[in-house]
């Protein structure tokens, strides 16, 4: 059920498009990053196939936190949200804020420090990313605004190697690289008996669109949702994932990948 590699940069019909369909409804989109968006067009990339047209938002007056390996500057994620909160969020109503950060990027190097691994300075990287989106939450409920907040990795940090890469390469996208946990938090005066649930099947970046549309489709920031339907009804998908050269997908529960378009070989685990 997922987008080949190969399609994700071709056109889509109207449809696909989650930003799109949002703005069918009323909402305002939004699109902010801590970082310039100019490696690889990424930015341009975001316009082009995501269908969102807004300009990013300016964040080259804010606090600079890290370096990225071409040296262009990282911004911090607290100061990045909470300025976009603080003067277009407020009038952004209802509003879908794209966010994009690269502060858990490979070859990062935190400013004013020095010179570290990107193994060594992941643990701080990591710690700062998540104290930001905490005081970003805390922030969002202070305000009293029914929010849906969706943390969505690209692909895993490849901390550990295994029998086919070591640590720190992702040329392969292996099973541990490519299983990432999705988090979604219900920010609103009205959600706070809602319970932690977990789902622990895999599933897809439709699983993500499907549950947006049953939080739209229901009443849900009134107190009455019950998150374990709006889970359960979530489409499966057995873990696939694909690069330019390589395809990874599961066979009766069993990793396998092929490379450039050669045969088919278990993936070793270890």
């Amino acid at each position: 059920g997922q987008t080949s590699q190969t399609a994700l940069f071709e056109n889509a019909p109207e449809q696909c498009h989650l930003f799109k369909n949002l703005e069918n409804l009323g909402y305002k989109s939004n699109v902010v990053m801590n970082h310039d968006g100019h490696f690889d067009e990424f930015k341009g990339l975001v316009k082009k196939f995501g269908k969102i047209d807004e300009q990013p938002y300016d964040i080259t007056n804010l606090p600079v936190a890290q370096y990225g390996f071409d040296n262009k500057p990282i911004y911090s994620d607290g100061a990045v949200l909470n300025s976009w909160l603080n003067k277009k969020g407020e009038d952004c109503a209802p509003c879908a804020m794209y966010y994009n950060t690269t502060s858990l990027h490979d070859g990062n190097q935190l400013a004013n420090q020095a010179r570290m691994s990107s193994l060594e300075s992941y643990p701080i990287r990591h710690k700062n990313l998540f104290n930001d989106i905490n005081g970003f939450i805390k922030n969002l409920e202070k305000r009293g605004r029914n929010v849906m907040l969706m943390i969505v990795p690209e692909h895993g940090a490849a901390l550990k190697g295994d029998k086919v890469q070591f640590a720190g390469l992702r040329e392969i996208p292996s099973p541990s690289i490519v299983s990432v946990p999705v988090a979604i938090k219900f920010i609103g005066k009205n959600v706070q008996s809602y319970s932690q649930t977990l789902v622990s099947e895999s599933t897809s970046y439709f699983g993500l669109s499907e549950l947006i549309s049953g939080v739209l489709s229901t009443n849900f920031f009134a107190g009455n949702g019950n998150i374990a339907d709006l889970v359960d009804t979530l489409p499966r998908a057995p873990k696939v994932a694909e690069n330019a050269d390589t395809i990874m997908m599961y066979v009766n529960k069993r990793p396998y990948i092929q490379l450039d378009g050669g045969d088919w070989t278990p993936y070793p685990q270890n």
